[in-house]
């Protein structure tokens, strides 16, 4: 609650006071006659001094815009109005009211208009600055044979965009208005009270959606400020700081990369300055930010390797293949075996021929090689062996020092401890941790090539007499067992399919692999991380999923909430350029999280390797969930009208025939298979429709509207246009639908004494901000 002000009266206020609170509904507006005061919401920060009138310019909107907050002892003299009769009654109480009043709309309107030139210019001005800094930290970082892509930085082309494009005539005219004399103005509109309340309205309402535009404006400086200095999974100092550490780690001076540092940090600390100033948004303060980032890239820098010269790096490398098979206790012959092999693909000028003689030799590798893994991640496990081979072999498929080149051991050498803490929302793991927790039976087992997980091996096994039911149960908490399972079927299969080469696959790297620099292809965490975070915000709802909760405590019986369950994403240790949706969920509940692979190295574009992913998860997990019904077009659902659209499009009215020639052609592509035609139209929809690009036929976008709708500021700016508009109309309705029917529940749980949760909170915040 604001202040409680004495209607018709002088209120004398104290500094601190709120007198307005952003939000509340308009009862009253207050001419200032003495002190000063502040308005503050998400997205502006001005002073008013004496002569202004407040909360006028909110009546368009009947709530108030923003804070008002008293900074120098007030004289406010309150009128109650809250409608156009009383504000009519104002202007009719004194015949100087209606020129001073509108005379304070305009110059309220007219600064707002000013600012949204100001921070649109600023806008532009702080993302160009960073981004012609990014070009030259890729350029350095290339030089020294690094892969640098820190996190995506926000698109200042959408913040332009949402910045309101108004009628130029009509923003001239209330210009030249404003800066009519105050008397003539007061003479004016003395007798013309109605035009002026008409005037009034129309000001106040071309303030409210100018307002709202330069409120995204803000809030995309404030998202800005976080993505360089504060966000979650890594800023772009943050990951700056860190590539300097790794390039002076090797003992190079970096003078370039530490400049372009240095001025996006000051940059950085100006455009902090501004939002504080301006916008109303408190950025976080770390006032030990800068230094922490600097200790980060000096910690880096004195890490691995420190004091040692590149013939010492390069000697922890000699022999790995004999060190490695020893420490595996690999049996005598089948070492033998393994070593003659390595021999003959070492030997060989071309190691992606595909004669019978070359396929059956690589084919002889994979077994002795994932027996060898089994035993040196058992060893390793148990010993708790931290040794840099030891690791290059279990994270990223490193066998032997002569299949690659000096300076790609170096690279390897240096990126052996890069791996970063696990993230609560986002888990990323290593092949090793990964296996940690399928060990330590944190994790199930993934299922096999078969589509059958750990337990349903089991019970074909007894079903086949194989097995005991006793031995059933007991293989069931086996960890060996859990183990063996999990490397000879999810790793072995899927280390083949990630790689992208199928027939000339080998399970570990060698340099005829790498197209580019190997400096350039390790993946991290905080990269996958960041293009999962970017792809949500296009996809919003990608792994969000309806579960039944139940809280009887609470007086909750029975609800369904929207639940995210973000895929556990394994690198797997190899070179490759695929991702697989290996799983949708992981267990019989909703709620499991699927699994996604992909390889540790890899020089393809995440965004491109992740889409087509995302696609195909959204059809299985609507599979899963529709079970039997999806593909009954009774029942509605993505997987069940996309596949009626596939199997009839020839007869889609909506269709014309060079649409179905297309969508033909397309079929055919897919091999006939309506998940890979439904992950190419999802490729489009989220590479192209995103940006307003209509690629995709009216059925097909329709369809995407409804069950792979955009976050709501893209959907704001697409609608627009009228065919998004339309397009989004049953998403919105259906929407609308549920936040009212959940609202309805909600007063429902609290009027029988129960408590509305978080998780109920946080559903509804869904239907209404998503």
């Amino acid at each position: 609650m604001g202040f409680e002000l004495v209607s018709k009266s002088v209120n004398q206020i104290e500094p601190g006071t709120v007198v307005f609170e952003e939000g509340a509904p308009v009862n009253f507006i207050g001419i200032l006659l003495a002190g000063k005061v502040e308005l503050v919401s998400k997205g502006s920060r001005k002073v008013m001094g004496p002569g202004n009138f407040i909360g006028l310019i909110d009546i368009h909107s009947k709530k108030y815009l923003a804070n008002v907050k008293v900074l120098e002892k007030a004289n406010i003299f309150a009128f109650p109005v809250n409608s156009e009769e009383d504000l009519m009654l104002l202007l009719s109480a004194n015949k100087d009211y209606p020129g001073l009043i509108m005379k304070a709309a305009l110059r309220e309107f007219t600064g707002q208009l000013a600012f949204q030139k100001e921070i649109g210019d600023k806008c532009g001005e702080f993302m160009n600055f960073v981004n012609t800094r990014k070009k030259l930290a890729l350029e350095y970082a290339t030089g020294y044979g690094y892969k640098f892509e820190p996190n995506e930085v926000v698109d200042v082309g959408k913040a332009f965009e949402c910045l309101l494009k108004p009628d130029a005539l009509m923003l001239a005219g209330y210009k030249e208005a404003a800066l009519v004399p105050a008397d003539i103005c007061k003479a004016f509109y003395a007798g013309a009270k109605n035009l002026a309340v008409r005037q009034i309205q129309e000001i106040s309402q071309s303030y409210d959606r100018v307002k709202k535009d330069t409120d995204k404006a803000a809030h995309f400086l404030e998202k800005f400020y976080n993505c360089l200095t504060v966000r979650k999974h890594g800023s772009y100092l943050s990951n700056l700081s860190r590539l300097i550490g790794k390039v002076e780690s090797t003992g190079k001076k970096c003078d370039d990369l530490r400049k372009v540092y240095d001025e996006i940090e000051n940059m950085t600390k100006e455009l902090r300055s501004y939002l504080l100033e301006k916008t109303g948004f408190t950025p976080e303060d770390n006032d030990d930010l800068w230094e922490k980032l600097r200790a980060e890239a000096k910690t880096a820098a004195a890490g691995a390797g420190e004091g040692m010269s590149t013939e010492e790096q390069l000697a922890e490398f000699e022999d790995s293949f004999a060190k490695i098979v020893s420490y595996g206790r690999l049996e005598k012959e089948k070492a033998d075996a393994l070593a003659e092999n390595i021999k003959v693909f070492m030997s060989m000028k071309d190691k992606f021929a595909s004669d019978d003689a070359a396929r059956k030799m690589r084919r002889s590798l994979l077994e002795p090689f994932y027996e060898l893994y089994h035993n040196v991640y058992k060893r390793a496990y148990e010993e708790r062996n931290k040794d840099k081979i030891i690791d290059l072999f279990l994270n990223y498929g490193f066998l032997d020092e002569r299949l690659l080149e000096p300076n790609q051991l170096i690279l390897l050498y240096h990126h052996a401890e890069l791996f970063e803490e696990d993230d609560e929302r986002i888990h990323v793991y290593t092949a090793r941790e990964w296996l940690d927790a399928i060990y330590e039976m944190r994790k199930d087992p993934s299922k096999n090539e078969f589509d059958m997980d750990y337990y349903e091996y089991l019970r074909d096994l007894k079903n086949q007499k194989s097995i005991t039911e006793e031995q059933e149960k007991k293989e069931a908490v086996n960890k060996e067992a859990r183990l063996d399972f999990e490397i000879k079927n999810m790793l072995k299969y899927n280390c083949r399919i990630v790689s992208g080469q199928i027939t000339t696959f080998v399970p570990f790297i060698h340099k005829d692999m790498f197209a580019g620099d190997l400096g350039r292809m390790f993946m991290s965490k905080e990269l996958v991380r960041n293009t999962i975070d970017s792809l949500a915000e296009i996809d919003f709802s990608v792994f969000y999923r309806e579960v039944l909760y139940v809280d009887e405590s609470k007086g909750i019986k029975k609800e369904y909430i929207q639940k995210e369950v973000v895929p556990d994403i394994v690198m797997l240790p190899m070179y490759g350029d695929r991702v697989s949706m290996w799983q949708e969920i992981s267990g019989r509940k909703r709620d499991t999280p699927g699994r996604f692979l992909m390889p540790a190295l890899s020089d393809g574009d995440l965004n491109d390797m992740f889409i087509p992913v995302l696609g195909r998860f959204r059809w299985e997990l609507c599979r899963t969930i529709q079970g039997t019904s999806w593909n009954d077009i009774k029942v509605k659902s993505l997987t069940s009208e996309y596949s009626d659209y596939i199997q009839f499009y020839k007869k889609n009215k909506d269709l014309s025939e060079e649409r179905k020639e297309k969508v033909k052609a397309q079929i055919q592509k897919g091999k006939n298979n309506v998940k890979e035609v439904f992950a190419m139209d999802y490729e489009t929809w989220i590479k192209n429709e995103s940006q307003g690009a209509m690629r995709l036929n009216k059925v097909v976008r329709e369809m995407m509207c409804m069950y792979c709708p955009f976050t709501k500021d893209i959907r704001d700016n697409l609608c627009k246009q009228n065919i998004y508009d339309e397009a989004f109309g049953r998403f919105n309705r259906e929407n609308q639908r549920k936040q009212k029917e959940l609202e309805g529940r909600l007063r429902h749980i609290e009027n029988e004494g129960g408590t509305v949760t978080d998780e109920l909170k946080d559903t509804l915040d869904y239907y209404r901000n998503k």
